[in-house]
């Protein structure tokens, strides 16, 4: 495992252990992506406004860009990872 993708992982420990977390995932509350673009490799953050006001996070997921995609230039890599995380939790925003 490469600098990049340890500093993800403990990235995504803190943030899951920061406080513990009884929320259950809704189709009524707000969501908000991040992204960690451009990086390699690129990391999504899924976070759900809860009945607290505040943002939890719900999910992650990380992914290593394609010796094609290292290519592109940095607006390429920004709007792919936007693509990619929307993609993949299109389904929780109840907007299929």
């Amino acid at each position: 495992m490469g600098r990049r993708q340890t500093e993800g992982l403990q990235r995504t420990q803190w943030l899951i252990t920061l406080t513990p977390s009884s929320y259950n995932l809704t189709k009524t509350h707000s969501f908000r992506l991040e992204t960690d673009a451009p990086a390699t490799p690129q990391e999504w953050f899924l976070s759900q406004l809860c009945k607290d006001n505040k943002w939890h996070p719900v999910g992650f997921m990380s992914k290593s860009l394609s010796s094609a995609e290292r290519n592109y230039k940095i607006h390429g890599q920004k709007l792919l990872s936007v693509i990619r995380g929307l993609e993949e939790w299109r389904q929780h925003s109840g907007r299929n």
